[in-house]
Order: C-alpha cells, then sequence, then structure tokens
C-alpha cells in the first residue's frame, strides 16, 4: 500500500515539473503554489493518463515488443495535454497520438541524447555531469509538443 501512494505522489510531482517547464518555455512565472494547485485539481486525470500509457504500453510490449517502439512516441505527450489543454486521459492520449504522427524520429531524437546524457554516471564525476545535463535538457519534451503544437493542423484541441 505504501508502494501505491508512493508512485501516486511521484507521478504528480513529475507533473508539476512538466507543469513548470511548460510555463518556463512559453516565458510565464510560475511560483511553487501554482503549480501545487495545478496538479492536484488534476492528479485524478494525471494519475489516470500515467496508469493508462502503462499499460498501454505494457500491452504493446507483451505483445512481441516490437509494438512498443511504434506506440511509445505517439502517446509520450498525453501527460503534457492533461496538464497544458485540461483534456481527460482519453482525449489527452488521442491528441498525443494525433499530434505525434510522423514525429517518431523526433521522439528518437530526443530519448537518445537523454540516454548519452545518462551514460557518464557510471563513473564519479559522470554523477555531476549526468545531474547538471540532464536538468539542462529535462525540457526537450516540452519543447517538442511546444514545436508541434505550432506545426500541426488544427484539429488539434487547444485549451478549454
Amino acid at each position: 500500500a505504501l508502494r501505491v501512494i508512493y508512485e501516486i505522489v511521484v507521478m504528480i510531482l513529475s507533473a508539476g515539473i512538466v507543469y513548470a517547464t511548460i510555463a518556463g518555455i512559453r516565458g510565464k512565472k510560475v511560483t511553487l503554489s501554482d503549480i501545487l494547485n495545478t496538479v492536484f485539481k488534476k492528479a485524478l486525470n494525471i494519475v489516470a493518463v500515467s496508469i493508462l500509457m502503462v499499460i498501454i504500453l505494457l500491452v504493446s510490449f507483451v505483445l512481441l515488443i516490437i509494438p512498443v517502439f511504434f506506440i511509445m512516441p505517439r502517446v509520450v505527450l498525453a501527460l503534457y495535454f492533461v496538464l497544458d489543454q485540461d483534456l481527460d486521459p482519453i482525449e489527452a492520449i488521442k491528441a498525443s497520438w494525433e499530434c505525434t504522427k510522423a514525429s517518431e524520429g523526433k521522439f528518437y531524437g530526443i530519448l537518445g541524447v537523454c540516454l548519452l546524457i545518462a551514460l557518464p554516471i557510471i563513473t564519479i564525476i559522470g554523477i555531476l555531469a549526468t545531474i547538471y545535463f540532464g536538468l539542462m535538457y529535462s525540457a526537450a519534451f516540452a519543447l517538442f509538443y511546444a514545436y508541434l503544437l505550432n506545426h500541426k493542423p488544427p484539429a488539434i484541441p487547444q485549451t478549454k
């Protein structure tokens, strides 16, 4: 039971970082209070979209492993849609699916850089470099989200 509570708290706190990152790339200043208010109001949707994404990815992994490589880049931005556009979990997954169409290469580019940033963690000095570069690169998916919103046809729902 404690593990489940821990995972839910991590989901919500991670969503707070995503929300702050989205605001940051738009030049908005948000306070810790703004972040906490937003994520707590959307906590059920945050947890639901996170669980749905895990289920989708696990099922696609079990179905021969290969499908996960096609599905993961398409659903990766669902949480961004929940936080930024106040969509429910199913709408957010659908919006992420549509928004990321033909952008799998960009997703894998971001993922590749994330893996390269994580590699030095195996050395003591690398730990500091990993922390530094990881923090510097943490906005990559938020920038990917903003880029896709600005380069897609109006079929993607904008803010409610």
